[in-house]
Order: C-alpha cells, then sequence, then structure tokens
C-alpha cells in the first residue's frame, strides 16, 4: 500500500515472508485483490530475507537453495 493511503481489499495477508507471498500469490491466482502487508521494506521473511541493494551478489550458489527459491518469488 504505497503512499499511506486507505486500501479497500476483501483480503489482507500479514507477513511477507514464504507463506504470505504464497497466499497472495495464490489468492491474486483465483481472481481474489489482496494486499500483503510485513513491518519490513523488502518481502522474505526470515527464510528469504533480501540482501541489501548496495550488495553484490556474483556467485548466488554459494548462498544455497533458499536464497535461489527466494529470488524466483
Amino acid at each position: 500500500m504505497a503512499g499511506g493511503g486507505v486500501n479497500h481489499s476483501p483480503l489482507m495477508i500479514i507477513g511477507g515472508g514464504p507463506a504470505g507471498i504464497t497466499a497472495a500469490i495464490e489468492a491474486a491466482g483465483a481472481g481474489l485483490p489482496c494486499t500483503l502487508i510485513d513491518e519490513a521494506p523488502r518481502l522474505g521473511g526470515q527464510i528469504y530475507r533480501q540482501i541489501p541493494a548496495a550488495f553484490c551478489v556474483r556467485d548466488a550458489s554459494a548462498l544455497g537453495k533458499d536464497y535461489r527459491r527466494g529470488e524466483a518469488l
């Protein structure tokens, strides 16, 4: 919800980790508008935590399979 405005989605998903992201994808696939809310500025939760934009990843395979799964989401 950019800009702090009021959102009238029929579904509000709290948490931008793997479960919240999956729920939003499934809801959207079913045609249900939703809003995904997380306290962090970037999605991923503890499992798929995104590295800071200032970092450069030269070999994503060194970061493991969870990093690659998170990138795909």
